[in-house]
């Protein structure tokens, strides 16, 4: 404030504030929140209603295949439509076979999974905490080491990468900096809205790939507005 009580201005002789990015690139492990969220109500319903303790087992389950499957496989926009009709196909095709021929394909598998599986989906309460727990450590501490030790900040005039316990710095010129984004997994962008930046600082220097970027889209714009308005200035 100035002695009359205007506020300051960049006019009055102040610098205007610095406008940057901060990046991290998750851990896989961060994808796993699902099955976090799911392990707490597992345990909850274990310990409050223990009559719904297969029902539980078998949310653990599902959410413990998907999430693997997730981690396990690239699924592109291309694949996972493939896969989900496929899977469409095979349980029309097996419901026509029930209907019209009366194999009771489908009947089997569901007994089969309710008496030698679902009957048999006991776990403790105690087990779906000690679960979560894990992963609860598992993602945060993943998260805040790459906050602390690897992390990339976009400013006006440079892209700066700070990495290791003694915060070593690594800086390059934005003045040719070229991005690109790319979304290399349909389920992983939908768990995180998440995908890869790839940095392209100059002619001669290896790209920057940066994987598992959550809001990816909403970073990407706020680096070219950076690199635009620094292309502007430098201009006039």
């Amino acid at each position: 404030m100035t002695e009359t009580g205007k506020p300051l201005t960049p006019g009055d002789g102040t610098k205007p504030k610095l406008e940057r990015c901060t990046i991290v690139s998750y851990p896989k492990v961060v994808f796993f929140y699902p099955l976090l969220f799911a392990s707490i109500i597992c345990g909850l319903l274990k310990q409050f209603s223990p009559d719904q303790s297969e029902i539980a087992g078998s949310m653990f389950l599902f959410f413990f295949l998907f999430n693997m499957l997730v981690i396990s496989f690239d699924f592109p926009g291309v694949r996972a439509l493939v896969i989900v009709f496929a899977s469409m196909a095979i349980v029309f095709g097996l419901i026509l076979l029930q209907i019209k021929y009366k194999i009771e394909i489908l009947d089997f598998i569901t007994l089969f999974y309710r008496k030698q599986i679902h009957a048999n989906l006991d776990c403790s309460a105690v087990f779906y905490y000690c679960i979560s727990a894990i992963l609860c450590i598992m993602i945060g501490s993943g998260i805040l080491s790459n906050w602390l030790w690897n992390r990339w900040t976009i400013e006006p005039n440079r892209l700066v990468h700070r990495k290791g316990l003694l915060g070593e710095l690594k800086e390059y010129p934005v003045i040719d900096l070229q991005i690109d984004k790319k979304i290399d997994d349909v389920f992983e962008y939908v768990l995180l809205l998440s995908g890869t930046l790839t940095f392209q600082p100059g002619q001669g220097v290896q790209p920057i790939v940066l994987e598992n970027i959550p809001l990816v889209n909403r970073k990407e714009k706020r680096i070219q507005n950076i690199v635009r308005k620094f292309a502007v200035t430098r201009g006039e």
